[in-house]
């Protein structure tokens, strides 16, 4: 299981602005928007970029790197779309995003309970290389791997990778079980888990705090 953690200094002031509960829901929302930008570069490094040589307006070689023309789908909540999959999905050229809402339901409901809305973009007969789970908050796992099984029978990816801003290892050990060849990219060090699905010192319901 490979883990890459995200341990900038701007993405941790962000981290602290999402955790304050005095944080107002404007700056909780543009922080959010910042990190999926963080992980977005993060996620191009390696997903997207391969070793290039281009030749300069003096006609001298110079190395570089390229975007490679391999096709990655975002897949993650309605909750998450707008505020953190697809700022992520900016920077992972070419790029197609989708979502599944599952009303606000957590944990063994969010994986046993019907879907109410999915939308999965088309990939015109194109193969699917990457496959990216953007999860702002992943506790139990329940709600990620529902998100990656469907995403999964869909695309077939040859490479999965599944991003969190706040995690706990238990919902990592709970998706590697499901899915051992997953890469995971998160934000810092993990939660602590309590027996409700909480993560502390956590964020509480992002989704609630989020709105206007």
């Amino acid at each position: 299981m490979s883990v890459q953690r995200i341990e900038m200094p701007m993405a941790k002031y962000y981290e602290g602005v999402i955790r304050d509960r005095d944080s107002e829901p404007a700056e909780i929302r543009k922080a959010l928007v910042n990190l999926g930008r963080e992980f977005g570069r993060v996620l191009a490094g390696m997903l997207c970029l391969e070793p290039a040589v281009v030749v300069t307006p003096l006609d001298e070689e110079c190395s570089t790197l390229k975007l490679r023309d391999d096709l990655t789908v975002v897949v993650t909540t309605k909750a998450d779309l707008e505020l953190f999959g697809r700022v992520l999905a900016e920077s992972l050229e070419p790029a197609l995003v989708g979502f599944m809402d599952f009303e606000g339901r957590r944990g063994l409901e969010a994986l046993e309970s019907p879907v109410r809305e999915i939308e999965l973009p088309a990939t015109r007969g194109r193969k699917v290389t990457n496959l990216v789970i953007a999860k702002s908050v992943l506790a139990t796992g329940c709600t990620a791997i529902s998100l990656t099984q469907t995403a999964l029978n869909a695309y077939q990816p040859e490479r999965i990778l599944i991003a969190s801003l706040f995690y706990s290892i238990t919902g990592i050990n709970e998706l590697a079980a499901e899915f051992p060849t997953a890469e995971y990219l998160v934000l810092g060090e993990a939660d602590r888990l309590d027996g409700n699905g909480m993560l502390h010192p956590g964020v509480g319901l992002i989704e609630k705090r989020i709105q206007i």
